[in-house]
């Protein structure tokens, strides 16, 4: 796998997370919650990725981007049943493989994407998707 590691991932409607930028989310999907609880309990940072559609199917790797950002959890509040999450992105990750574990958090195996990679068939997905929602 080389550069590889295992990181949580969590999928966002409608926003998209670059590296050196904040952004506030609301996070609504019970196993994301656990995730992110943990991982800013733990001090780990996270990968956000973009939903491609409403909802996620079983082939999860069929509803999101397949680059996504490592992002540091900067603050976490709950306000009702909504997480409220506040991040900064630290850099661009390639998404290879996805799975859950036995509470239905996402995982994935993500390395870091070459910045000089970017070309318009990377990008354009990416701006495409936040501007569906």
């Amino acid at each position: 796998m080389g550069t590889e590691k295992k990181y949580k991932l969590i999928t966002l409607v409608g926003v998209v997370n670059f590296p050196q930028m904040p952004i506030s989310c609301d996070i609504r999907r019970e196993a994301s919650k656990k995730s992110i609880y943990n991982a800013f309990s733990d001090g780990e940072d996270v990968i956000f990725v973009t939903q491609t559609k409403d909802n996620l199917s079983k082939e999860i790797e069929n509803s999101i981007n397949h680059v996504g950002c490592l992002s540091h959890l900067l603050h976490v509040g709950e306000r009702g049943n909504v997480l409220q999450v506040e991040a900064e992105g630290i850099k661009r990750m390639h998404i290879t493989y996805v799975f859950k574990d036995n509470e239905d958090c996402l995982y994935c195996h993500a390395s870091p994407v070459n910045q000089s990679s970017f070309d318009e068939q990377t990008v354009m997905p990416l701006l495409n998707s936040a501007k569906e929602f």
